[in-house]
């Protein structure tokens, strides 16, 4: 049976589900499906939602037109607050933040993301942007785990370099032992 509904669109709205009224939601700079489930979330049921726009500096963009990039400048038009990256910095610290949406160029069986990247550190076979908000990640209270396609290359055994922690057996030396880790 065909349907009408694409993939993208089915995992927007799970994530909608996923978010509560009055969180603060942070978004990486691919988020396009985060993007579309903070919006719907806030005119369904979560009106009092707030959400970091990645590396634009935006706090709740309304913009009408849904970006590829939460890090696009253009955010920031309709946008209720602009913040630094300083600002954004230090919430994530602070583990502010309830929920985020992660991705990743490796992602292993727990939950460990690597975004810096492929191969030997030193000698990589290929750069990532970097781990950005990453570390901090583990201390959010909800972390997504979304990929836009399944491939060996990005799901593997172990990543190369851990960016995010998951819930391997080493998460304590690098997470608060409070969090929960991905979903």
């Amino acid at each position: 049976m065909k349907s009408d509904v694409a993939r993208a669109e089915l995992m927007a709205c799970v994530f909608a589900r996923n978010i509560a009224d009055g969180e603060l939601a942070a978004l990486g700079a691919a988020s396009q499906v985060p993007m579309a489930a903070v919006k719907l979330a806030r005119r369904m049921h979560a009106p009092n939602l707030s959400w970091l726009c990645g590396g634009s500096g935006a706090i709740n963009s309304e913009l009408p037109l849904l970006l590829e990039s939460a890090a696009d400048y253009r955010n920031l038009f309709g946008a209720e607050y602009r913040y630094s990256m300083e600002d954004a910095v230090d919430l994530q610290m602070r583990g502010r933040p309830d929920i985020v949406f992660l991705g990743g160029i490796q992602v292993d069986r727990f939950g460990n993301i690597n975004m810096v990247c492929v191969g030997d550190y030193r000698n990589p076979r290929m750069r990532g942007p970097g781990s950005v908000g990453l570390p901090f990640a583990a201390s959010f209270r909800k972390s997504f785990i979304y990929l836009q396609h399944h491939d060996p290359r990005l799901l593997v055994e172990k990543v190369d370099f851990v960016s995010g922690p998951g819930h391997s057996p080493d998460r304590d030396k690098w997470a608060v032992p409070s969090s929960g880790g991905p979903a």
